[in-house]
């Protein structure tokens, strides 16, 4: 049974992970696959495709800004 959180949702539904979307993951845990409870690695992104989805995972604020800044279209 999927692990669930406060409202019943299984984990995986929560950043809006669905079959099909092809995703980016940027510094996630070691164990991300085992938090979902499911292997999504077939939905991940090659380096020359666009994501629909992009699940980043930063510490602190100064973090997020330096990835965002990465992630911007040049």
């Amino acid at each position: 049974m999927p692990t669930t959180g406060y409202s019943g949702t299984p984990l995986l539904q929560k950043p809006g992970i669905k079959p099909g979307l092809k995703i980016m993951l940027l510094n996630a845990p070691d164990n991300y696959f085992e938090l979902l409870e499911t292997n999504i690695s077939d939905q991940l992104c090659n380096k020359n495709q666009t994501p629909d989805l992009i699940h980043l995972f930063v510490k602190n604020n100064k973090e997020f800004e330096t990835s965002m800044k990465m992630l911007e279209p040049v």
